[in-house]
């Protein structure tokens, strides 16, 4: 075991140590990082090809155009009456004698054919490996006889942390009913806390009652649940909504406490809530 991010005496951290970091940080594959323009392309000519400012991780290996420039990568003409497909590749290199790295871009062109194209291939290495080249495929270059026919991007842009967390839940604030609400996108669940109105009918027989059906009235309820069909508490198809309160205990029972009412009579009345349900 041996300390990176201290202080030794004298020069002791590596590149690929560096780039174990960021793999843990940002991922072991290839992903533009969020920065200037994201290196987009920019068609000139059919010869030439503009990639703007942006940044790109690859095997832990950050590499970029600075902001506020761009590169030029040179294409080659196309051939009348056929289709092409070239690749423009983020090469790493290393020089196994003086240990010097570098990235730059590469053009490696398709072969033409009348019709389906293949993408050519590359390089496919792991500098955390110790391999000499890795090619990283970032563009695609499609030709329809002497013209280009689309530039297409390979790399997904990896969002930053603050876009992650907006991802995983959002919060904020019923307007019709002040529930503070808490949201789950990817799996369209949410939980909500605050104060609802709730309708309350005693069940009676000719010597009492046998029990108290309870409705939650949908004109009070977070909107941003799904409409529950009936709006009782209780499963509704794929609609569902779970109802948390006190307990009470009455006459050795435990029971839900929803409010005070008189008994024989209807009554509608607000109640403290904590409901967990899809919308």
């Amino acid at each position: 075991m041996k300390i990176v991010s201290g202080r030794t005496g004298s020069p002791h951290v590596t590149s690929q140590q560096f780039r174990q970091m960021l793999e843990g940080i940002i991922g072991q594959g290839s992903y533009i990082i969020t920065s200037g323009e994201n290196l987009k392309p920019e068609l000139s000519s059919n010869n030439l090809m503009k990639i703007r400012s942006g940044m790109m991780a690859h095997h832990g290996c950050i590499s970029c155009v600075d902001i506020g420039t761009y590169d030029e990568v040179t294409l080659t003409n196309g051939s009348q009456g056929m289709k092409r497909i070239d690749l423009i590749v983020n090469r790493y290199t290393r020089n196994a004698e003086t240990e010097v790295e570098n990235c730059s871009w590469k053009v490696i062109q398709g072969t033409p054919v009348a019709s389906n194209p293949a993408v050519p291939a590359y390089t496919s290495g792991n500098l955390q490996n110790g391999d000499l080249v890795d090619d990283c495929p970032a563009f695609e270059v499609h030709y329809d006889g002497i013209n280009v026919t689309e530039v297409k991007s390979l790399l997904s842009v990896a969002d930053g942390l603050s876009e992650l967390s907006s991802k995983l839940y959002e919060t904020y604030i019923d307007p019709s009913t002040k529930s503070i609400c808490i949201r789950f996108p990817k799996n369209r669940i949410q939980i909500c806390a605050g104060t609802i109105r709730v309708y309350a009918s005693l069940q009676q027989n000719g010597t009492g009652y046998t029990g108290v059906s309870t409705k939650i009235e949908q004109a009070t309820f977070p909107k941003p649940f799904k409409f529950l069909r009936g709006c009782t508490i209780t499963q509704n198809s794929d609609d569902w909504v779970m109802i948390l309160g006190k307990t009470t205990t009455l006459n050795g029972i435990s029971q839900l406490r929803l409010g005070y009412f008189a008994a024989y009579t209807n009554k509608a009345f607000y109640m403290d809530y904590i409901a967990i349900g899809t919308y």
